[in-house]
């Protein structure tokens, strides 16, 4: 039935904008994603080698020695196979190589009251992107970026270089901020137990990017931070996207056309999703000519939209 849904979303985005306004976007996502995979391992336990097939299916996705690699991930499901979140960093470390760079995201969590200051300690401060980021936060070699918002951390090549002037910009996605360099520098992107509905945060990098180019009014917002170290605090100040928008966004008709237009891969390995994308900047591409179309993934009231 909950399959059946998504596809009716990914046809009718307007069902899902409405689903989000009734019931909360944030509370739609989680029972969607909740339901897309309840149930779907508990078979697998029984079956002494699903881990072994897992990675052997992993082996199979064109991700190479020197890549630059974003992992999102829910280990909810692979949990389930024996796979732990520590195992699964070092299988994707030896991968990737000297010359690779393997990047999470780790999201700072705070709490729901924004209209203070938030206070960001890239040292402390915890993600709320699951169990995988929490670790990776503290394994060896691992650079935290400094900015405050949809913050990535990364080990490798490339690590450092993406994170030294991601506090030049003031948005998120901006031209210095690590997820760009992650774009220019062709990375891939695996999803593993988190469907693209949910998680596909490069599909946002156009809405900073484009600048006054971006065809929707009012769309981000002011937002002060702290950020902390041991040489102690720092003002910040970011703008990014209206928390508002998020209960617009079509995103089940964004990952059918990604899909259809052969830029998202998707999948199930022992009833595991795994979304797979070989090239983050073909997509966020493909998503800016749209924008500089008049075409978001946004539906737009009237009076929000620009004449560009």
């Amino acid at each position: 039935m909950i399959m059946g849904l998504t596809t009716v979303f990914e046809y009718f985005p307007m069902l899902e904008i409405w689903s989000k306004w009734i019931i909360g976007h944030g509370v739609l996502r989680s029972k969607l994603k909740k339901f897309l995979l309840k149930g779907r391992s508990s078979y697998i336990l029984q079956d002494c080698n699903a881990k072994n097939k897992f990675f052997a299916y992993l082996d199979s996705l064109n991700i190479q020695n020197g890549d630059i690699l974003i992992l999102h991930s829910s280990m909810d499901e692979m949990a389930n196979i024996g796979v732990d979140a520590i195992g699964l960093i070092r299988y994707f470390l030896e991968k990737l190589g000297e010359e690779g760079t393997l990047v999470v995201p780790t999201f700072p969590l705070y709490p729901k009251d924004w209209s203070q200051p938030l206070v960001f300690d890239k040292q402390r401060t915890v993600c709320w992107t699951g169990l995988l980021p929490n670790m990776f936060l503290r394994y060896p070699g691992v650079v935290r970026s400094e900015f405050p918002y949809n913050t990535l951390s990364a080990v490798g090549k490339h690590a450092q270089e993406m994170m030294k002037d991601n506090l030049v910009d003031k948005m998120a996605y901006g031209p210095h901020s690590a997820w760009t360099y992650c774009i220019t520098h062709h990375a891939k992107v695996l999803l593993l137990g988190t469907p693209a509905f949910h998680t596909t945060t490069i599909a946002h990098i156009p809405e900073d990017m484009m600048g006054d180019k971006w065809p929707i009014r009012n769309f981000h917002v002011k937002q002060d931070f702290i950020l902390r170290n041991s040489e102690g605090d720092k003002e910040f100040t970011a703008f990014l996207r209206n928390e508002t928008w998020g209960k617009y966004i079509k995103s089940h008709q964004r990952t059918r056309m990604l899909r259809q237009h052969g830029l998202l891969y998707e999948s199930h390995c022992l009833d595991v999703y795994v979304g797979f994308i070989e090239d983050a900047k073909k997509v966020v591409d493909f998503l800016t000519k749209r924008a500089l179309d008049g075409k978001t993934m946004y539906y737009v009231p009237r009076k929000y939209r620009k004449k560009i």
